[in-house]
């Protein structure tokens, strides 16, 4: 009976050791991503309904050599995820009056080469879709979007011409926006009532390259002096 089990199990040893060979097939190498293949649309891009956007995301372009607008006065835009291919804006940039918590399909977006206009969308919580955004090549304004928290999005963004950051109701930091280490001209952070934390903007202002351009911030919650923002002194 032992000679019976110890030939038993030597023929469970030397099946496994058949399947364990070396010879069995290799798994599949993990396929490379296809590279995107540049789609220019010339000219420019007015999307006005959500419809707008979908159809224009549909065609997959990733530069636009003009301006682009988002939103208008009647608008029903909420989600920009379909214009997930977008990587450069020629022009600027305009988003109005949307219904979007945030501006994710924006999150491929990674040069604007004139303005970037973010203005009176309600909804918008935060600039959560701009994580790519490394370039805005002329101005940055961010004014009257009453549900606006924070500037967390903007972590890629190192330098702007000028920067206007004013009425959003219920913005109190501006964290965020601690990647931008220049802003070359001037910047306003005005009439922003719950507004307490300014540290975000220190590098701004330190590394400003007209240093005797004077800046504006007044009627927020907090408004700290620049030498403050420089010290550390720069939330209440």
């Amino acid at each position: 009976m032992k000679k019976l089990f110890l030939l038993l199990l030597l023929f469970i040893s030397g099946i496994s050791c058949q399947k364990d060979d070396g010879n069995s097939p290799s798994p599949e190498p993990t396929p490379e991503p296809t590279p995107v293949e540049e789609k220019i649309y010339e000219g420019e891009v007015s999307l006005e309904t959500q419809i707008d956007v979908e159809n224009f995301g549909a065609e997959e372009y990733t530069v636009i050599t003009g301006e682009l607008y988002i939103g208008s006065d009647n608008t029903d835009i909420s989600d920009l995820s379909s214009l997930e291919t977008l990587r450069k804006v020629e022009g600027s940039i305009y988003i109005l009056k949307t219904t979007a918590e945030n501006l994710k399909g924006l999150h491929n977006l990674d040069t604007i080469n004139m303005d970037l206009h973010i203005n009176n969308n309600h909804q918008l919580s935060n600039l959560e879709g701009l994580e790519s955004l490394k370039y805005i090549d002329a101005n940055f304004n961010l004014s009257y979007n009453d549900n606006l928290e924070n500037l967390k999005g903007l972590s890629e963004v190192s330098s702007v011409h000028t920067f206007y950051i004013q009425g959003n109701k219920s913005l109190t930091s501006l964290s965020g926006m601690e990647a931008i280490k220049k802003a070359i001209y001037y910047g306003s952070v005005y009439n922003n009532e719950s507004l307490s934390d300014l540290c975000g903007m220190k590098n701004a202002y330190q590394n400003r390259e007209e240093e005797d351009m004077e800046w504006t911030i007044d009627k927020n919650l907090y408004n700290p002096t620049p030498e403050e923002i420089i010290s550390g002194v720069c939330k209440n």
